[in-house]
């Protein structure tokens, strides 16, 4: 996790900072950078309209809670997005299930009815885990594999 990698990063470097405050300017630094580069896919532009327009929608994801908050913001998602888990919010990171459990505890469907997009091997094992359909997004190991945005149109919609 973010916090054993800066609490051992500083136990290295002889740092005497305490890793929270390390911890916070990093999270400044990567909300500054987000604002100014606008990383969003371009397909998702059509894509996230059409799958809110048919799907109920949430967010689970390792990210702090404020970063998903500012890319959706940047991206104008904050509105098909009825829930948004992040991993600030759960004890546990994935592959552990806990953050794709309490999403689909908040967004009221079954497990069995979700299914995540993942992009990581951690991600498909946690939505695997906490009994949704996994996407895997470039990633191979998931129920179904997506190559693009494009493949995951043709999946869902």
């Amino acid at each position: 996790s973010d916090r054993v990698f800066l609490r051992d990063f500083l136990r290295k470097h002889h740092r005497h900072e305490p890793p929270a405050e390390l911890h916070a300017r990093k999270l400044h630094h990567l909300l500054n950078l987000i604002r100014e580069k606008r990383p969003i896919f371009p397909d998702l532009h059509e894509l996230v309209p059409a799958l809110a327009k048919r799907y109920r929608l949430a967010v689970a994801s390792s990210s702090n809670q404020t970063v998903i908050d500012v890319v959706l913001e940047i991206a104008g998602f904050r509105s098909y997005f009825l829930v948004t888990v992040g991993g600030d919010a759960v004890h546990q990171h994935k592959p552990d299930p806990a953050v794709y459990n309490l999403a689909v505890q908040k967004l009221g469907v079954p497990a069995v009815r979700c299914c995540a997009i993942e992009d990581s091997p951690a991600g498909i094992t946690a939505a695997k885990a906490a009994g949704l359909t996994a996407i895997g997004l470039g990633q191979t190991g998931a129920d179904h594999f997506a190559r693009d945005f494009a493949d995951v149109r043709r999946l869902l919609l």
